[in-house]
């Protein structure tokens, strides 16, 4: 990863805390950071003899502030992702605050390499995976959708078999298991409750997917 790819995976990744950031990642974008500051700062420096016309400190300082604005978040969110990519939690960018000692322990952690294989913030950037793509994350708060939306009804009908372990069929030459259990009085109830099911799916399909088509739209049953 280069520091053109570093800045695209950083500006994609603005305020995603999740996944994991490589050193190459990090460091490609700190270094890009850096030398735009340091050539913003030498122009300003440059532009106060009065030889130069003011106008190149106005225009400078127009690109340059709201550059350093605009990337306050993505620097605390890329630092976040690098912990993840050692198998530290965010909360060690707290550790700054601890005077002189915090900062240099910080920047250790940012040089540590990337944990080997998949750790609990995700999967480890390797060869067939493009590190400019964000590792996706789902959400904790993601809301579940609507198996009984009647876009697709027979989501119902696969859902009725995965959510829960008594949908589950044996194949024909094994005898049916519930859970691993082969018990007579479970598989009989298990039978029961399929039926049960299939049963409320289908009112369900018909009271309230079928009955709420307008006229003039197709049915699928």
């Amino acid at each position: 990863m280069g520091p053109i790819a570093a800045t695209k995976s950083v500006f994609r990744n603005y305020v995603h805390m999740d996944g994991r950031a490589t050193r190459a990642e990090y460091w490609w974008w700190a270094f890009t950071h850096f030398a735009i500051t340091m050539i913003s700062m030498s122009i300003a420096v440059v532009s106060l003899d009065p030889s130069w016309p003011p106008m190149v400190a106005l225009v400078n300082g127009a690109l340059f502030f709201p550059f350093m604005l605009a990337t306050i978040v993505p620097n605390i969110t890329v630092m976040v992702r690098r912990l993840h990519d050692t198998d530290r939690s965010g909360m060690w960018f707290f550790i700054n605050f601890i005077p002189v000692i915090g900062a240099i322990w910080f920047l250790i952690l940012l040089i540590l390499p990337s944990s080997e294989g998949e750790n609990r913030f995700g999967p480890e950037f390797g060869d067939a995976v493009d590190p400019t793509i964000p590792t996706p994350v789902r959400s904790k708060r993601q809301k579940r959708p609507d198996i009984y939306n009647r876009t697709d009804v027979s989501n119902a009908y696969v859902a009725a078999y995965t959510t829960d372990p008594r949908m589950r069929r044996a194949p024909e030459d094994e005898p049916a298991r519930v859970g691993g259990i082969t018990d007579a009085e479970l598989i009989e109830s298990a039978k029961e409750f399929q039926q049960q099911r299939k049963s409320e799916i289908s009112d369900y399909y018909k009271n309230k997917v079928l009955g709420s088509l307008k006229p003039d739209e197709p049915s699928y049953s």
